[in-house]
């Protein structure tokens, strides 16, 4: 199972962060490339992507992996936080598993515009 997100993020000249928050006390970890270049793994939390001049027109692909650890639900939630660009903004995807211990693919295609 895999939940997709596809989004235009329209920047300025200030540096633009990306936090990923993995809810529902669920486990999950991403991989975070800007035009096919990887540039973290792992937790992310307030990652310098660029500023807005440098990376406009390119296109940041994020793949999060979450498990379902929490035996209260079996619900999941990722949100990709952006700052830096014309305005603050979340993106956020949801899905539940049918299964204890499942995983879902959660993937992001955010464009710079």
């Amino acid at each position: 199972m895999a939940c997709f997100l596809r989004t235009d993020y329209p920047v300025v000249d200030q540096e633009i962060t990306l936090t990923i928050v993995i809810g529902d006390a669920q486990l999950g970890s991403s991989l975070v490339s800007l035009d096919g270049a990887k540039i973290a793994t792992g937790d992310i939390d307030n990652l310098g992507i660029g500023k807005g001049t440098s990376v406009k027109g390119k296109t940041l692909l994020i793949k999060s992996v979450v498990s379902d650890v929490n035996d209260k639900t079996n619900h999941m939630s990722v949100t990709y936080k952006l700052k830096g660009g014309v305005k603050d903004d979340s993106y956020g995807l949801e899905a539940t598993v049918a299964e204890e211990g499942d995983s879902i693919n959660f993937r992001a295609e955010i464009k710079f515009v």
